[in-house]
């Protein structure tokens, strides 16, 4: 099964908005042509930070691959060569400004492959890592598939981050453990570490968002809030209370709570500690 096989599938209307968000984006990022008209200035600075062109096909469809725009910085130099804040401020106001968007041409594996990502997508949250994977093995080179998913992350179609923050929320849903959750976002090309609030903010029921998350996980929140207590503690703790909804039914009860913990992702120390307790209740 792939990563997040078994994610939450997004709603249509989310699915819409996101659509809308790549079709729309690249308004406040086109590449603008300055031109200026006053005879006092000698000589037109332009320079634009962070900028790339405007992405379109050669169907005429305006494409995602436009970069946000941090803003232009404008420069004008007088007959003496000087800088003036008032006088560029008084020349901007009469510069004239047109957008023109810089035809690119794309083969038609690259148009298929992004739209083939779009689908993908539109269906449920997808990392970027998966979903190169998925074009290489539908055929497409991998050239060609990780331009298709460059594309899309510019856009904000799709967003490592934003997926990692779902495995996550569906994987403690789970009752998935930490070392669990950590291998496979690392196995999908995320770190743990890089995704905000990782871990205290996702392991408390306040943080939770049930509407985000499959109805059928086959496991109810433990919610615990990383505090005053070391992290060891609060996975020890829910892991037992994992053991106390589902308890072994085999004859050896302490080898098979041990087994049940480690295959849901909960390192070995954990494993151990907490069914030495459950064992102890029992």
């Amino acid at each position: 099964m792939a990563i997040g096989a078994d994610m939450p599938y997004i709603d249509k209307q989310y699915a819409e908005e996101l659509l809308k968000k790549s079709q729309t984006r690249i308004n406040d990022e086109l590449l603008y042509t300055v031109g200026g008209t006053d005879q006092g200035v000698t000589k037109l600075q332009t320079r634009f930070r962070d900028m790339s062109s405007l992405d379109v096909d050669d169907a005429g469809q305006e494409a995602c691959a436009a970069r946000k725009s941090h803003g232009a910085c404008f420069g004008l130099l007088d007959q003496n060569g000087l800088h003036s804040k008032s006088r560029s401020q008084l020349r901007l106001q009469k510069t004239s400004l047109s957008l023109e968007p810089i035809a690119v041409k794309r083969t038609e594996d690259e148009t298929r492959a992004f739209e083939k990502v779009t689908r993908l997508a539109c269906a449920r949250e997808r990392g970027s890592r998966e979903l190169i994977d998925r074009l290489v093995r539908d055929g497409f080179s991998q050239e060609v598939a990780e331009s298709a998913v460059r594309r899309a992350l510019d856009c904000g179609l799709i967003d490592d981050m934003r997926y990692g923050a779902v495995l996550i929320r569906t994987r403690v849903a789970q009752g998935r453990g930490r070392k669990g959750i950590e291998d496979e976002l690392e196995r999908a090309g995320i770190a743990a570490s890089d995704i905000p609030g990782w871990p205290e903010e996702f392991f408390s029921v306040d943080d939770f968002d049930p509407f985000r998350v499959n109805a059928n996980a086959e496991d109810d929140v433990v919610g615990y809030t990383f505090g005053s207590e070391s992290s060891d503690e609060q996975e020890i703790e829910r892991a037992l209370a994992l053991l106390r909804r589902k308890p072994p039914r085999s004859k050896n009860v302490q080898a098979s709570a041990y087994r049940k913990l480690v295959t849901k992702g909960y390192s070995t120390s954990v494993a151990s500690a907490a069914t030495r307790r459950f064992m102890e209740e029992n």
